[in-house]
């Protein structure tokens, strides 16, 4: 059968443009010379062997790849990513034409769809590319305004900003968005307290508070979100190289790295030099950031594999040896300790606590404070079990037990007595309370300054010259002997000058100015049990102020105990914290 107009695929005679009579007897003739140009071009070239194909055999090869390309363009949810899908194929079906694809973008007229989306890719090129010349303050509002409605309406659109210079900083420098940070003003993230500190070496600035008086500030902060500032502490993933456990991960099996293998790790950059002075703000944000119930646990293990070949070995992140190793929890009066050394009680408000949450397990939250409190139960249950009233006692038993058997009988003969408690009258009741409350005015206020830990200036001085010589006349009876408040039994051991040594605990740690009646004489034992396992410390001022007598009732280590105050001690406290209330 001739080839006709009718016989080639793809031609259309629309609205009978062209006569039958041309068609079916003149057309093939006119096209003649061009099909055998086409092939003779295709058989100089090698012919088909060689990769070249005459028009017609081109266009029909792309076929099958048309079908896959009208699938990959359906699937194809962003903006961009149809755009690039639709101008490859573009070019691979122009190629087979024999035409060369030289794209150009047209701004359309509407300002809509495509055309919006040209004009302000064109806007960034011209004013956001080079932060040295930023626009006016006038313009970037109204570009802003623009870049906004664009993201609204396409969330994809928001990648096309990443690269440009389109957020002015607080230092005034225009940055791309990975260059700033949102806190207050805007939202309250606590970064600051990370940033801020790393100073010259942060890879963020904080947005400038210009942005304060935007007429669109409540769609301009998701905005900002979404082109990439960042609204919340960055855990980076790195390289195994610097973990302290890399000797175990790289010792995983296999020994060739390849394209298949895993090296991952994680830290928050920066994180321990800025540990080595914490501050509470900074420690609510890292703390905040790990209790995040989004956040991926993976960030508490790396993970090394060479090759899908061989198993992986896992150790403790980066991220856990930062947290674990560091003094960053807070525990009160600007006190900081690591992890192990916690206690719940002790975190001050903004810290929310889950013993469950895996990362708490992970840093060793509060271990070493409970492996002691377990050792303390466990000697004061073997000591009660044995007849004696404590686990001092109890070691002082067994040390007596190891004594020559003179030598215990002697011991033994000196020690048949009882131990009178310490016992005076004031002589002027009144003018002794006076006295104290004028002194209880005049109390050194407490004062802190900043250093590489904030303590109190003046604490120790207090404690140095009056606490010390004040406790000691109270609670050494008229025998010399100086006794311990809770043991109500003389101290352990004296120091080399013949003195008893004990140590001075403060009584009620929330009075504002430091008094030096305002303190316990304890042996070290009951010095750590008052310190750290005080159950009663919520309700001791209440306890204090209801007391008839001397012996104030408490709970020390899960155990009920009681401690002996001389009847002026009772006296002069009761007056400090009369003055204290501003009675």
């Amino acid at each position: 059968m001739a080839d006709t107009a009718t016989t080639f695929a793809g031609i259309h005679n629309e609205n009978e443009f062209y006569s039958h009579h041309y068609l079916s007897e003149i057309f093939t003739g006119d096209i003649r010379d061009t099909v055998a140009r086409w092939r003779d071009a295709a058989e100089a070239a090698g012919g088909a062997s060689a990769g070249a194909r005459t028009p017609y055999d081109a266009l029909r090869a792309l076929a099958r790849d048309y079908l896959q390309f009208r699938r990959q363009f359906a699937h194809a949810r962003r903006h961009d990513a149809r755009v690039g899908r639709q101008r490859e194929w573009f070019a691979r079906l122009l190629g087979a034409l024999g035409y060369a694809y030289e794209p150009h973008n047209h701004l359309l007229e509407d300002g809509d769809g495509v055309g919006e989306l040209q004009q302000i890719e064109a806007i960034l090129k011209r004013r956001y590319a080079d932060p040295e010349r930023a626009p006016s303050w006038k313009s970037h509002v109204s570009d802003l305004r623009r870049f906004i409605v664009l993201v609204e309406k396409d969330r994809s659109a928001s990648r096309l900003f990443e690269k440009y210079c389109i957020f002015q900083r607080a230092d005034g420098i225009w940055s791309r968005p990975s260059g700033v940070y949102l806190d207050t003003p805007y939202l309250d993230t606590g970064l600051c307290a990370y940033y801020g500190p790393l100073g010259s070496e942060s890879s963020r600035a904080p947005l400038s508070n210009r942005y304060r008086t935007f007429d669109m500030l409540s769609q301009f902060v998701p905005f900002v979100q979404r082109c990439g500032a960042t609204s919340h502490l960055e855990i980076a993933k790195i390289s195994c190289a610097d973990n302290p456990e890399r000797a175990h991960l790289h010792d995983a099996p296999g020994s060739t790295f390849t394209s298949t293998g895993i090296d991952d790790d994680f830290a928050i950059p920066g994180l321990k030099a800025l540990f080595e002075r914490p501050t509470s703000a900074l420690s609510r944000l890292v703390w905040n950031t790990l209790c995040d119930p989004a956040r991926d646990k993976n960030i508490l293990k790396a993970k090394y594999q060479y090759n899908q070949s061989n198993h992986p070995h896992h150790a403790d992140s980066q991220l856990v040896h930062q947290l674990r190793d560091s003094a960053w929890i807070p525990q009160g009066n600007d006190e900081y300790v690591r992890p192990s050394e916690a206690l719940r009680d002790l975190l001050p408000e903004g810290f929310p606590f889950d013993p469950s949450w895996p990362w708490l397990k992970a840093i060793r939250f509060g271990a070493e404070t409970q492996q002691r409190a377990e050792e303390l139960r466990r000697n004061q249950k073997m000591a009660k079990e044995l007849g004696f009233r404590d686990e001092a006692a109890l070691a002082d038993g067994r040390r007596f037990a190891e004594l020559a058997p003179d030598t215990r009988r002697r011991i033994l003969s000196e020690h048949e007595e009882p131990v009178d408690l310490p016992s005076r009258e004031p002589g002027n009741r009144e003018r002794r309370a006076e006295t104290v409350r004028e002194k209880a005015r005049k109390a050194p206020e407490r004062i802190t300054e900043k250093r590489p830990r904030t303590v109190s200036v003046n604490r120790d001085a207090v404690k140095r010259e009056q606490t010390e010589p004040y406790l000691r006349d109270l609670y050494t009876n008229a025998d010399g002997v100086t006794i311990c408040q809770v043991c109500k039994d003389r101290l352990p051991f004296k120091l080399a000058d013949g003195r008893y040594f004990f140590e001075l605990v403060e009584f009620l740690p929330d009075l504002e100015r430091h008094h030096y009646q305002n303190y316990l004489a304890l042996c070290p034992n009951h010095a750590a049990m008052f310190m750290h396992a005080n159950g009663s410390k919520d309700e001791m001022r209440d306890r204090f102020l209801d007391l008839d007598g001397s012996q104030l009732e408490l709970t020390l280590a899960e155990q009920p105990v009681t401690a002996y105050f001389t009847e002026p001690h009772v006296a002069d406290l009761r007056v400090v914290v009369e003055v204290e209330d501003g009675k």
